[in-house]
């Protein structure tokens, strides 16, 4: 048997992140071309706060994670006791973003849609999706992947918690696709 892969996640404290930069200063709301990005970066749209680790760890060669562990650090989060929603990014590169996601039961995710190609595992609970007219059940174990540009919006019907992957096509690597 091999050796045991190491965790290049550490554990120091979390950094909290403002969503002040994406925020209208006159009204406070965020602006609807943000709220994309801030559910790519992990990032709630109606909270004020986020779980970030340290950003030289969202990158690296290897990244080993705990998901039992990253999720609970999410729920413990100020965003997910107040609003019943957080998440936070767990893997940053130019051309892919994994975002954990708590939901509790009866919270959503705005409609809103991304450049990039998209899947999402159900790790727990239950959740529905809009896609236009049409609606998709997903319980835990599935995984439903969603086409660039596909509009979509995510609701819980149970407590959940979501693994998005976010990946862009290599033209649009490197840069803030929305």
């Amino acid at each position: 048997m091999g050796a045991a892969l190491p965790n290049l996640v550490g554990s120091e404290a979390p950094r909290w992140s403002s969503l002040a930069e994406d925020t209208d200063t006159e009204s406070g709301t965020l602006r609807e071309e943000d709220r994309m990005t801030n559910i790519e970066h992990g990032r709630s749209s109606e909270a004020h706060a986020h779980v970030e680790a340290d950003a030289r760890k969202l990158a690296a060669p290897l990244l080993r994670l705990d998901l039992a562990q990253e999720l609970a650090e999410v729920r413990r989060g100020e965003a997910y006791r107040e609003h019943g929603h957080n998440a936070k990014t767990l893997a940053r590169y130019p051309d892919l973003r994994l975002v954990l996601i708590a939901l509790a039961e009866g919270h959503r995710i705005a409609q809103h849609q991304t450049k990039g190609r998209v899947s999402i595992h159900v790790i727990e609970g239950k959740v529905t999706l809009k896609l236009g007219a049409e609606q998709v059940e997903l319980a835990a174990g599935c995984l439903l992947e969603v086409a660039p540009e596909l509009a979509h919006d995510v609701e819980a019907l149970a407590p959940s918690a979501l693994l998005l992957t976010v990946a862009w096509p290599a033209a649009l690597a490197g840069t803030d696709a929305r």
